[in-house]
């Protein structure tokens, strides 16, 4: 990742896909330490390409009591 963002940023692993069309998906992630949110959040999903991070933000449908974000 880019070394000026590394703060910004943790890492999660993504635990599950579903897709509902070709345009529309859901994706789980599961957060190396616990991430405190509440209802109607949303989170910056960043994906590392070389010299920058390539960012879109995704609506957290999951509870805050759920160990994996949806």
């Amino acid at each position: 990742m880019a070394s000026d963002t590394s703060d910004k940023y943790m890492q999660a692993r993504i635990t599950r896909r579903q897709d509902y069309s070709p345009t529309l998906w859901s994706v789980w992630m599961k957060p190396p330490e616990e991430l405190a949110f509440k209802a109607g959040q949303y989170v910056a999903f960043g994906v590392d390409q070389s010299e920058k991070v390539l960012e879109r933000a995704f609506s957290i449908v999951s509870s805050p009591y759920e160990p994996e974000l949806e």
